[in-house]
């Protein structure tokens, strides 16, 4: 942004100006610019500063969400990012509750609809998320907006779908764990529709298109700090250190280090450590991926998969173990602690943020650590449970057993696919954290509601057809 138009804000502290030396321009007047000596004399000692990172570029932060929050910040203040994102989680939450319930009657669907928007909004974390400036905020409605797409997209106009496709596309970018979510989403809705002559189509273009996206994204990037940098974004070696974290890893290093494979083996004495501490901590006593040079960083980055198979090939079911043990950990994980400050959060704040952010955000209630999480946890672990239980309740019933094939039934069961996949994604494959799975619990809600709209009506209920276009009536607009 800087180096296209100039402007800097306050993340600008970020970068580093690198001017050319004045003395180097006088000589070689070629140097400067492509027009070489046609410049007028002294044109050269102009020229504008090389930009640079003040910190390593990873992989495992998207520039393009990144890119959506400069543009809220810079052209909206601070609570811009926070605007939008709310708007298109109830945008998707609404279109998704729209054509759930497309077999309701007018009077009832609309009950529907604004009970689910009521719900989710005061009875989940969704809050909590759209108002927080990470890609979790866009987890839940990528999700919706994919199920959406697939099951109900013959409902809608032509600006809800192309609203539907534009957050599905610029969600899968924000986050790696997105394109495994809609892989295995996609992999679902491919399943449910054995058996089905129509339909496979958009079941597999769409999650294909979406993943080819994000993945063309991903190398665009690399190519652009490739170009810039002369070298690719650094990955972080995630997998090696919940590896080492939960035992198999730290036994093999411990067996093979004698003759070293890995750069890991120099790094044995701060190990084992949490994998958090491992990756993130600036203490050489403890820390090691944030402690090192950007050689040695690109090095871990580039060993963390082959050291993973190599554990794997010699510990295959303590890893298997572990990955089975993580994802439950990361089932059970209800909590909203990264919405109020602990001290290493105050600190690293104190730290890494620019002064004027840091002094803004001095005074909130998160940072003195009195945002009232509790309520909203608890709130959630019941209607998780109870979520829960209406559905299989429901799936067990005789009612439930005939709307099996209906698309409210396969909401229902993507959504709980969801959930499932994101467990083994970010538990099993990362390290557990509460806000993974509070990211998406709260759909949990929506999927019941769209499981009962589809359940058969009893006597005396009307079903509600909606017109061909989705929005040429008034009671089947969204």
């Amino acid at each position: 942004m800087v180096s296209l138009t100039g402007h800097r804000s306050s993340w600008s502290d970020r970068l580093l100006d690198a001017p050319a030396s004045p003395a180097a321009n006088a000589s070689r007047p070629d140097a400067a610019s492509p027009l070489g000596a046609d410049l007028a004399p002294g044109a050269a000692t102009a020229t504008a500063p090389q930009i640079r990172p003040a910190r390593t570029v990873l992989t495992g932060r998207s520039i393009y969400y990144g890119a959506f929050l400069y543009a809220g910040l810079e052209g909206f203040g601070r609570f811009g990012p926070v605007i939008f994102q709310s708007a298109i989680a109830v945008g998707t939450v609404a279109l998704f509750l729209f054509g759930a319930t497309a077999s309701l009657a007018p009077g009832r669907r609309q009950r529907w609809i604004w009970g689910g928007l009521i719900a989710v909004g005061l009875l989940s974390p969704l809050p909590f998320f759209v108002s927080r400036l990470m890609p979790g905020a866009f987890t839940g409605p990528l999700i919706l907006a994919f199920v959406s797409l697939i099951l109900f997209s013959a409902l809608y106009g032509r600006l809800a779908r192309a609203f539907l496709l534009m957050v599905a596309a610029a969600a899968i970018t924000f986050h790696i764990s997105h394109i495994l979510l809609i892989f295995s989403v996609g992999a679902g809705a491919l399943l449910l529709n054995v058996g089905q002559r129509q339909g496979w189509t958009l079941r597999l273009l769409l999650p294909t298109g979406l993943i080819l996206l994000a993945v063309a994204a991903q190398m665009l990037f690399s190519a652009a700090v490739t170009r810039t940098l002369g070298a690719p974004p650094t990955a972080p070696p995630f997998l090696s250190a919940r590896l080492i974290a939960d035992g198999p890893g730290y036994r093999y290093l411990e067996t093979h280090c004698k003759t070293p494979a890995f750069l890991l083996c120099a790094y044995r004495d701060r190990m084992p450590q949490p994998s958090d501490i491992m990756l993130w901590s600036e203490d050489p006593r403890e820390g090691i991926f944030s402690t090192l040079g950007e050689d040695a960083k690109r090095q871990l980055g580039s060993e963390d998969i082959r050291f993973y198979l190599a554990v794997l090939r010699e510990y295959p079911g303590e890893v298997v173990g572990s990955i089975i043990r993580s994802s439950g950990e990361q089932a059970l994980a209800f909590d909203l602690d990264h919405f109020n400050y602990v001290a290493e959060h105050r600190e690293g704040a104190r730290s890494h943020l620019p002064p004027e952010i840091f002094a803004w955000v001095a005074r909130s209630a998160a940072y003195r650590g009195t945002v009232p999480v509790a309520p909203t946890i608890n709130v959630t672990i019941a209607v998780t449970l109870l979520s829960l239980i209406l559905l299989a309740a429901g799936f067990a019933s005789p009612r439930g057993r005939s709307a099996w094939r209906s698309p409210g039934a396969a909401a229902a069961l993507l959504i709980l696919l969801a959930l499932a996949a994101n467990v083994v994604i970010c538990g099993g494959m990362s390290t557990p954290h509460a806000r993974y799975m509070m990211r998406l619990v709260w759909l949990l809600p929506l999927a019941v509601i769209a499981f009962a709209a589809a359940m058969p009506r009893r006597r005396g209920d009307h079903a509600n057809t909606p017109a061909p276009d989705g929005l040429s009536a008034v009671e089947t607009s969204p």
